[in-house]
C-alpha cells in the first residue's frame, strides 16, 4: 500500500504537478490530493504504474548521469516501429533481448542499474492480462493434446 509520502515522492520524480497527474491518469485534481493527505488510498492498479514510473525515471536519470555510453545499437532497435503480426513481434524481441545479452555496453548499463536500483519493480499489467496469463499457464500444464480442446471450452464458455 502506498503512503501519501510515497503518492508525493512518486508524482515529484514524475515532474507532474496534481493537476498534470490527475490529467494524466484520467483523474479529479482532488483524488490526487486525497491521496497525498491520506484521505483516499491509491489504487493497487494506479499504485504499481506510479512506483513503475517513477523507478524507471530515477534509472534513466541515474544511466544518463552515470558517464556510461549508450548502445546505439539498442537505441536504433528501440526506436524502430513495433512490427504488425503477433511472429514478428515476437522475434523483433527476441531480437532486442539477445542484443542485450551478448552487448558489452548494454551488459555495462544494467550491471550500473542492477548495482545502483536492486531489483526492477515488476511491471504493471492489466487484471485482465493477469487472469490470461494464470490460465493460460494452467492450461499449459494440460497434455498437450488437451490443450486446443480447453481453449476451444473456454471460448466457447466466454462466447
Amino acid at each position: 500500500m502506498m503512503n501519501p509520502e510515497e503518492a508525493i515522492a512518486a508524482r515529484k520524480t514524475l515532474g507532474l504537478s496534481q493537476d498534470a497527474l490527475a490529467a494524466s491518469l484520467g483523474l479529479s485534481p482532488d483524488v490526487i490530493a486525497a491521496w497525498e493527505a491520506g484521505s483516499v488510498r491509491v489504487p493497487k492498479r494506479i499504485e504499481e504504474q506510479l512506483r513503475f514510473d517513477a523507478w524507471d525515471v530515477e534509472r534513466q536519470g541515474a544511466l544518463a548521469s552515470s558517464g556510461l555510453q549508450e548502445c546505439e545499437v539498442y537505441k536504433a532497435w528501440q526506436n524502430e516501429s513495433l512490427p504488425k503480426d503477433l511472429q514478428s513481434q515476437s522475434e523483433y524481441l527476441e531480437r532486442g533481448s539477445k542484443h542485450r545479452t551478448t552487448c558489452p555496453v548494454c551488459k555495462a548499463r544494467d550491471k550500473f542499474v542492477a548495482e545502483q536500483f536492486g531489483k526492477m519493480p515488476p511491471t504493471p499489467i492489466p487484471t485482465s492480462a493477469r487472469i490470461m496469463g494464470a490460465v493460460a499457464e494452467r492450461i499449459a500444464k494440460f497434455p498437450r493434446w488437451a490443450q486446443p480442446g480447453a481453449w476451444f471450452a473456454l471460448g466457447f464458455g466466454a462466447y
